[in-house]
């Protein structure tokens, strides 16, 4: 496998400029999840599935093995994701957030996506700016932020860790939401003193705990006072309610709380 050069990135965005990227677009939602209670979607993500488009269109390049130009790529998939966006209804971006980066904000591609929308849609979209994009040039982070702000989106700094959360200053960066990653290797992150403190600091109701892949995930948030989950486990929960078999599908959690309470201690907070 091919991995990624400047030459190599120069061919990808060849080919990614006159490609149909919609096949690879995808939706997932975050929702609020409440103890023993149904979850309820907030809103859906819009992104682009690097590992279905690289299997169909690039299966002998590693898209992924260099960060910097990997992000010069990410460039080129914002634009088509605009252009995508561009071609759709209103009410396919109400209620949604894009992963953008910061200089595709302040470019032509983002002012023709927002000329296009009516003033009432823009405060259902969320934008989300990755940690590393908001700390590379935090003056161009904050061109952008402001000029977002001002135009009624909302904000959400992505990809963050839990042992990043004390160098992310919610209020200081004018950020409605922190989204925070969960890996299964991480829990004991999730316990180490301190953590509460910081979600609570950057307020529980503004986190977002993503990557949800397993009922324990999802109480690892909630012990913590965190209600907004994203991930695959989170969409089975709700594709479950829809079909009318939220109890089941809820009763892993149940479950789990069950078994972990022992006589005379109480659940757990």
């Amino acid at each position: 496998m091919a991995k990624l050069s400047s030459k190599t990135v120069g061919d990808v965005e060849g080919v990614l400029q006159t490609a149909d990227i919609s096949p690879y677009v995808r939706r997932q939602p975050v929702c609020v999840l409440l103890r023993d209670k149904p979850p309820v979607m907030v809103f859906e993500e819009i992104y682009v599935s690097i590992k279905d488009l690289r299997a169909q269109l690039f299966p002998k390049v590693d898209l992924r093995n260099a960060r910097w130009l990997f992000q010069q790529l990410t460039l080129s998939l914002d634009r088509q994701v605009l252009v995508m966006l561009n071609r759709e209804n209103e009410k396919a971006v109400a209620k949604v957030s894009i992963n953008l980066n910061v200089p595709t904000l302040l470019g032509d591609d983002f002012l023709k996506f927002d000329s296009n929308l009516k003033a009432a849609s823009r405060g259902g979209i969320i934008i989300e700016i990755n940690k590393v994009d908001v700390f590379y040039d935090l003056g161009a982070f904050r061109a952008a932020r402001d000029f977002l702000r001002k135009r009624g989106y909302r904000i959400a700094i992505d990809g963050v860790t839990p042992d990043m959360l004390s160098m992310i200053d919610r209020e200081n960066l004018e950020a409605d939401f922190v989204k925070v990653f969960h890996h299964k290797d991480q829990t004991a992150e999730w316990q180490k003193p301190g953590v509460r403190a910081m979600i609570e600091k950057s307020g529980q109701a503004r986190i977002i705990m993503s990557r949800c892949d397993s009922a324990e995930s999802v109480e690892t948030g909630q012990a913590l006072g965190i209600n907004l989950f994203q991930g695959y486990y989170v969409k089975k929960l709700l594709d479950a309610g829809r079909q009318g078999a939220v109890p089941d599908a809820t009763r892993a959690i149940a479950g789990r709380r069950s078994a972990a309470a022992q006589p005379g201690t109480g659940e757990r907070d």
